[in-house]
């Protein structure tokens, strides 16, 4: 059974505040006439740059184990993008498994 769009959020909500407290999530969404694919928007705000969003899509038709695993892996990866671009607007994030 797909993960609800509210437990999606949820899920994202809590991957972001285990990666950092400065990440938010700012909108999660179905995409375009999609029923088991949803955009998930964070927000990092760190009071020394501009705010930054990340955009993250997942399918909803799997457990909330994997789909927690595979937000905190998309994160990780545009986490660590933004770093190379950037170093100033990270803190080091956690690297364990949360699951």
């Amino acid at each position: 059974m797909p993960l609800r769009l509210p437990d999606v959020r949820r899920v994202a909500a809590d991957v972001a505040r285990q990666e950092d407290p400065a990440l938010q999530v700012f909108a999660a969404t179905n995409g375009e006439g999609a029923t088991d694919y949803t955009e998930v928007i964070l927000r990092l705000h760190k009071p020394s740059s501009d705010p930054t969003h990340v955009v993250i899509g997942i399918r909803r038709n799997a457990g909330e184990w994997q789909v927690r695993r595979l937000l905190r892996d998309r994160l990780r990866d545009h986490l660590r993008d933004l770093s190379i671009n950037d170093p100033s607007v990270l803190s080091p994030f956690r690297t364990e498994d949360v699951t």
